[in-house]
This record gives C-alpha cells, structure tokens and sequence, in this order.
C-alpha cells in the first residue's frame, strides 16, 4: 500500500510533533488538567490528519466508518447549556435550567410507558414496596443532598446550609412545624443535633444556617470505638 502523501508541510508537521510531545510529557508527568488532556487529543487528531489526511466518512466498500456513526450524537440528546450529553438536569445559580431531552422525546416516554406498565416492572414495583414498609426515610426525591442544593440555591438565589438541604429533604407533612420531619427517626436526630448545638455554642445560636459542627454530629450521633 502506497504511503499517504502528507497534507502538511514538513515544518508544519514539525511545530505539530513538538506541540504534541509537550502535551504528552506533562500528561506523563501527572501534572496535565483537563484542558491538557484535550489539548493533546486535538494535537494528535491535528497530526493524523496532517500526516495522513483528513478521514473519510466511508471505507472503501462503500459502508459507513462505524466509529464515525457511533460518534455522532443526537441534537436532542444534549443539553442546551452545557452542550454535552444529556446526564443530569442542569440548574445554574441564576435560575436557568435545562428541560431534559426525554421530557420533548414522544418515543423515549413511550418506551417508559410499555416498561412500566409490564408485568415485570409491576412484580418489581411490589417486592420493593414492600421491602421498603410504610415510613418514609426521605423526601429528596430524584435528588441527592448536592443535587437539591444547587436547586434551592437557584429558587432563592442564596447557598444554603447543610442543615437546610437536610430539613427540606427530610420534610414533614406540616409546613408550620418544620421541627418535625418525615421520620421519627430523622426528628429525633434534628433535636438532638440542635440541643447539643444550642449547649456548645448558646440557646441563642443559628445552628440551622451555620456549618455543620462534626464534634455536634458525633456527640449526637456517633458510636464509641472499641467493643
């Protein structure tokens, strides 16, 4: 096979090796970030294609490059803020957010729909439920603890404090007694957590909007060591 004719000029292809041999040594070297990390990729592609010349969309049967296929990306499937593949909702501080690409995907809920709604799902459904009791440990929903933050810090425009993702995420039924949360369990711990603020730091206190005080966790919380 004969060699490829190289698209770049031989000090093109020069300034290309050297850029990317600067790359790879501090990949190597453990001290590249992200933006390294890309860098050399694009450096590499950069070469390939200098040396080579640009890829084809097709091989010569006629059938299209799977990795090219494979690579290509649905518009729907990306967020329209980040660009990215659609994994998590996206919330920035400002209150912008991103409509999940199922939410405007007839077919994707279609599919949701036929699973479940499947004998399957449903024997699932039932075995988990009932594992799971009637209490209930959380009201985080869909979220985790990081996840609902950013939310309220959208909704209000202010970070809050661990203990307030923790009240909302463990709300109880009544709004005018937030002391009192969706378990026994999690009450319990709320009120001994604040009473062990209240004694280290004064009845007077913010212990809700103040950091979280690990010696209050442990005191409240944490088992002794040893047997």
């Amino acid at each position: 096979m004969a060699k490829p004719t190289p698209v770049a000029s031989a000090e093109e292809a020069a300034a290309m090796r050297r850029r990317l041999r600067r790359l790879v040594a501090a990949v190597a070297a453990g001290s590249a970030d992200a933006e390294a990390f890309d860098e050399a990729a694009e450096a590499l592609a950069k070469l390939r294609d200098a040396e080579l010349g640009p890829r084809k969309d097709r091989t010569g049967d006629g059938r299209e490059n799977k990795r090219s296929t494979e690579a290509a990306v649905p518009e729907h499937f990306l967020c329209p803020i980040s660009s990215e593949i659609m994994r998590d909702p996206v919330v920035l501080a400002s209150g912008q957010h991103s409509i999940p690409w199922i939410a405007a995907n007839d077919a994707a809920w279609r599919a949701l729909c036929r699973f479940w709604a499947s004998d399957n799902f449903k024997a699932k459904s039932i075995r988990q439920s009932s594992n799971r009791g009637t209490e209930s440990y959380h009201k985080y929903g869909g979220d985790d603890h990081f996840r609902l933050a950013k939310r309220m810090e959208a909704s209000s425009g202010v970070v809050p404090s661990d203990v307030q993702i923790y009240l909302r995420g463990h709300r109880g039924p009544d709004p005018a007694n937030p002391d009192v949360l969706c378990s026994q369990k999690a009450t319990d711990r709320l009120a001994a957590y604040a009473e062990a603020m209240s004694s280290q730091h004064g009845s007077n206190y913010d212990w809700r909007t103040a950091p979280i005080d690990p010696q209050a966790v442990y005191a409240t919380s944490g088992k002794p060591h040893g047997r």
